[in-house]
């Protein structure tokens, strides 16, 4: 009688376990949903659900920051990044997320250490996918300098400026407009 008991509340504790899992999965697909129809504000509260249910993983957890980051909030999305690496070190994503907030906030030679360090680190195991998000992370609109680029050799590699005469390379493709970056060095 005893078996049958416990052989119940094991079928039992597992549907359970199986629902909740479904959920998670049902929340998970409503908050990319949300993301791809650009309404952050209600992704962001299927995340406040999953994390009021405990059942955050880091895909959510990255999604929220990403969000945050959409909504201008850098705060935010700095702490929600911040999480992610806690439960993965190796997040490449974030990170990226992360040198984009440095960038937005004015905090330019942060940006550039963090994508050095992405590109260095992972080198051999960055997805193209990957690197086409440390490329479209830098910003457009800046001169780097010599001494910059010296400092950050993986970054003046993914930017084509290794070898090169920098600001020449540099004045070609932008507009006279555009500002200097981290070194603040000007003629």
């Amino acid at each position: 009688m005893a078996k049958n008991k416990k052989k119940i509340v094991n079928n039992l504790l597992r549907k359970q376990e199986q629902a909740k899992v479904k959920d998670f999965e049902a929340q998970k697909s409503l908050m990319q949903q949300f993301m791809a129809d650009e309404q952050y504000v209600e992704a962001m509260d299927v995340m406040a659900e999953m994390a009021t249910a405990g059942s955050l993983d880091t895909d959510v957890m990255y999604w929220g920051a990403k969000c945050y980051y959409l909504t201008q909030d850098y705060e935010r999305s700095v702490k929600w990044v911040n999480n992610v690496l806690q439960f993965d070190n190796n997040n490449v994503p974030a990170r990226i997320l992360l040198a984009k907030i440095c960038f937005e906030e004015g905090r330019s030679e942060n940006g550039l250490q963090i994508l050095e360090l992405i590109l260095s680190k992972y080198k051999g195991s960055l997805s193209a996918e990957d690197l086409q998000k440390v490329k479209n992370a830098l910003p457009t609109n800046v001169i780097y300098q010599q001494e910059d680029l010296t400092r950050y050799p993986a970054v003046a590699e993914v930017l084509g400026l290794v070898g090169k005469d920098v600001v020449a390379e540099q004045a070609k493709s932008q507009p006279a407009d555009v500002a200097q970056v981290p070194g603040e060095a000007s003629a």
